[in-house]
């Protein structure tokens, strides 16, 4: 007869960082980098999963001849199916793709910008978009910025827009007919999507996927001409990556915004 103390398995999705540590330490003791080259993880990952395991108690660090090993313990765990979100990077492969260090190094620039350079190099890479603008902007009004999209989006040039941005209710009062005003434009426009998100913060300007700015500007006439603004704009393929997994982490909580 079992005890009534005894644990219930602990269950561990599979294929989830911890499962696949959990895998590699059933057959012996490993060191972190082993770990971590033969579950091909990065070392954010098997430290936050190693943690993980040693707070349920599934594995411990034992220490042999100054060196730390991982080692399981005797209490078991059940392999379950991870729950799949959907419109979203499922699990935590989001977080292994944005921690993954790219194959090829690079050699991009930064381009550290301010002021009204910051405002100008907004509108120069917008002007020249050939295939697809993607702004994420919590907080809209009308200035040439908004002028210079509204006018590549409603043109017969082929250019797609993504706008995320926050619904009205989640705007100060203040602003909320205009920043409606300019949600509603881009929905009617063929070439344009609005999506929504009530606690967006990010602001970036991602064009014909090669071309990112990011920065501390809102899409406001206050925030282009008198506030004090810093960005950074590069071509690295890696930060474009980042952007892209950023906006599939955040689409489970984003509402689009279709006409009536």
């Amino acid at each position: 007869m079992s005890s009534g103390n005894q644990k219930k398995p602990i269950k561990i999705g599979r294929d989830t960082w911890r499962h696949r540590l959990l895998k590699e330490l059933d057959i012996k003791k490993k060191k972190k980098e082993w770990l971590i080259s033969d579950t091909n993880l990065t070392s954010f990952a098997v430290h936050s999963a190693t943690n993980e395991l040693i707070e349920k108690e599934l594995i411990k660090k034992v220490e042999e001849k100054d060196e730390i090993f991982f080692m399981r313990t005797s209490l078991e765990y059940e392999v379950v199916e991870p729950k799949k979100k959907k419109n979203s990077v499922e699990g935590e492969s989001w977080i292994d793709e944005l921690l993954e260090e790219t194959e090829e190094m690079e050699d991009k620039a930064v381009l550290p910008l301010h002021g009204l350079s910051l405002a100008a190099k907004h509108e120069q890479m917008i002007n020249s978009s050939k295939n697809s603008i993607i702004l994420i902007n919590p907080f809209l009004d009308k200035n040439n910025l908004y002028d210079a999209i509204f006018r590549k989006t409603k043109t017969k040039t082929n250019v797609n827009m993504l706008l995320i941005t926050r619904p009205t209710s989640r705007v100060n009062r203040d602003n909320r007919k205009i920043h409606q005003q300019i949600i509603d434009a881009f929905v009617d426009s063929e070439n344009a999507k609005v999506f929504t998100n009530d606690y967006l913060h990010a602001k970036i300007l991602l064009v014909d996927k090669n071309k990112s700015l990011i920065s501390s500007m809102n899409f406001t006439r206050s925030a282009i001409s008198s506030s004090k603004e810093f960005g950074i704009y590069t071509e690295s393929k890696s930060v474009v990556n980042s952007i892209i997994i950023f906006i599939n982490m955040i689409s489970e909580d984003m509402t689009s915004i279709v006409n009536d």
